[in-house]
């Protein structure tokens, strides 16, 4: 690893994520990134309506949400996106030499460097950075269960691992990252890949049988409002 140097990556999950938006928050970064502002305020007054759960023959009302975007809403794709900008534009200021991918509510924080120590250093002051705007600026929560650590070579992922303790999750050298392995400076391993496969294939059969479940026990939500 002298030659070509070492490498880390760290991807995170953000739990819920478009149950927490706030409605304050978003509306004040849709101002700031001159979003049409009558776009948002029909969203949003959409989302405060009354809400209502519906299974089989059986209807509860919910009343009235306080935060979150609606499921099925067209923009909530946007939203989400405007909603995080402004505070990852600030996170990326601090942390010029460290990269960040976020796709919705997947992000990744990696470093490249030829020393092991400063991509070590790096990781862990951006990561810590990162989790407090999650928390006071995103007003959400990273999903710890599904953490990982990943390293171009075991020793830096030994270092990684002691650096974040319970915040780092598990160590892994690879791991799935919005659908694509991830192997950050290592040869890819045909085995290892295969059963990833094998056992993601079986978790969307499964999610596939749960969903049928849920469309046959489900009504039509049309019938409480026409």
């Amino acid at each position: 690893h002298a030659e070509r140097g070492h490498s880390a990556f760290l991807p995170w999950d953000l739990s819920n994520y478009y149950e927490h938006v706030s409605w304050d928050k978003l509306w004040s970064r849709c101002q700031e990134l001159n979003f049409p502002l009558v776009v948002a305020a029909v969203s949003l007054n959409q989302y405060a309506g009354r809400r209502f759960i519906g299974l089989g023959n059986i209807t509860l009302d919910a009343q009235h949400a306080a935060k979150g975007i609606s499921a099925g809403c067209g923009l909530a794709t946007t939203y989400v996106q405007v909603y995080a900008i402004p505070p990852m534009r600030l996170w990326q200021h601090q942390h010029p030499c460290v990269g960040l991918n976020m796709f919705i509510d997947d992000l990744g924080v990696e470093n490249q460097s030829k020393s092991e120590k400063q991509v070590v250093s790096r990781i862990v002051e951006a990561a810590a950075n990162l989790r407090v705007a999650i928390d006071f600026d995103l007003d959400c929560t990273v999903a710890d269960h599904k953490s990982v650590l990943l390293a171009s070579s075991d020793p830096l992922l030994e270092k990684l691992k002691s650096a974040f303790g319970k915040y780092g999750g598990s160590a892994e050298q690879s791991a799935a990252n919005l659908g694509v392995d991830i192997f950050p400076g290592r040869r890819r391993q045909a085995r290892a890949s295969t059963r990833t496969l094998q056992r993601r294939a079986g978790k969307y059969r499964r999610r596939c049988r749960r969903l049928h479940a849920l469309k046959r026990a489900g009504m039509n939500m049309k019938s409480l409002y026409i």
